[in-house]
């Protein structure tokens, strides 16, 4: 992941570049082709799913590289966890986790979609604000789920 910015909006953005390989193409074909679905349903971001806001391609040294640009979110729940000395967390903040990730996974399974990777390095954080020292995160802080490894089931 890139951290950009955008000087026509004037926002910080997230680009994932894939490489031009066969396989990781294809993986990135159909990673747009669900978040855009996921935006399609989501049109006032409430799922708590990472938003898709554009995807292009460059070409470097003759090879095609597809660029997918996200929301820019905070670190990882697993950056987070291990910048905090693996300390736990308050129930609180395991009460608030757990609701946030229920809703996203809902959200998707109401879409025929099934996270196939959930795990603390797939689940951001929206915001950086937060005291790793007391092991608080700002109430206004709150997850979004990490979709590149998603799958359709009947």
């Amino acid at each position: 992941m890139l951290d950009v910015h955008d000087t026509c909006t004037n926002e910080r953005l997230a680009i994932k570049v894939v490489r031009s390989v066969p396989r990781y193409l294809d993986a990135a074909q159909l990673e747009i082709e669900i978040l855009e679905k996921i935006k399609l349903k989501d049109i006032h971001g409430k799922s708590l799913c990472v938003r898709l806001l554009n995807t292009f391609k460059i070409k470097h040294e003759s090879q095609n590289h597809v660029c997918i640009g996200f929301e820019k979110l905070g670190r990882s729940l697993y950056e987070f966890i291990k910048k905090n000395n693996y300390r736990g967390f308050s129930l609180r903040n395991v009460k608030l986790f757990g609701y946030q990730i229920l809703w996203a996974v809902a959200f998707c399974h109401r879409m025929k979609l099934v996270h196939t990777d959930l795990k603390p390095e797939n689940i951001l954080l929206c915001s950086s604000k937060y005291n790793l020292l007391v092991n608080t995160i700002c109430s206004s802080s709150s997850l979004s789920l990490s979709f590149h490894n998603l799958s359709h089931f009947p």
